[in-house]
């Protein structure tokens, strides 16, 4: 057949057939494959195939360390496959080009986040890229009834401190005034020592005029004492 020309030889190895007639696509269009997701407990939440459409799977906080494995449906010396990977919401570019088919990624910060992965064949031929979307869900003490629950404590702690100090406020007000009140009966009662100090003297200095006027009948010692 002139159409299809065929040489044979043997070798060591085997067999090889030369066949001109055939041609092999290097430039056909195909796409890199997320094999497998793995949580850090050893659980896949997937396991290849179209990944479904819709919300993407929400992950507990516990959960937010993941193994991604992928290939590349290029079957030229699969060792010569390269590949690319970011994950969106944690990497700000595409990864350089490795051998490697799996990437882990650990302590994810609640959020959403896609994970992307591209290949690269012996022909130098770049895949489509491949995605998986996935939320990691907040901490328990960071959902919302939680920041309830800490407005709560805030609002009430609030409150008990207004009412404590309110109290110390209106304690320090009554021992002021209580001081105030020993103060004034304090200064009152010096007063009236005094004013009785002072009764007593005019009294005392009254009746040492009365002696005197009594000890003497003459008009003028008794007006000359009544003057002084």
């Amino acid at each position: 057949n002139h159409h299809h020309l065929r040489t044979q030889s043997r070798r060591r190895d085997g067999l090889i057939r030369y066949d001109p007639g055939l041609h092999k696509a290097y430039a056909a269009d195909y796409s890199a494959l997320i094999r497998r997701v793995v949580v850090n407990d050893g659980t896949p939440i997937f396991n290849g195939g179209t990944v479904a459409a819709g919300s993407p799977p929400e992950l507990p906080y516990q959960n937010n360390a993941l193994r991604f494995e992928f290939a590349a449906p290029s079957f030229d010396d699969e060792s010569a496959n390269r590949f690319q990977h970011k994950l969106d919401g944690l990497d700000a570019g595409w990864s350089g080009w490795t051998k490697e088919s799996n990437r882990d990624v650990t302590n994810l910060g609640f959020g959403s986040y896609t994970f992307r992965v591209r290949a690269r064949n012996l022909y130098g031929q770049v895949s489509r890229e491949a995605a998986y979307a996935f939320t990691v869900l907040p901490p328990w003490y960071m959902t919302w009834w939680a920041v309830g629950l800490y407005g709560g404590l805030l609002v009430a702690g609030v409150f008990v401190v207004d009412r404590v100090q309110r109290r110390r406020v209106i304690g320090k007000e009554r021992e002021t005034s209580r001081l105030r009140e020993a103060q004034l009966r304090a200064e009152s009662a010096e007063t009236l020592a005094r004013a009785e100090r002072e009764r007593m003297t005019n009294v005392e200095l009254l009746s040492d005029i009365g002696k005197e006027i009594t000890a003497s009948l003459d008009f003028d010692t008794i007006f000359f004492r009544l003057y002084e």
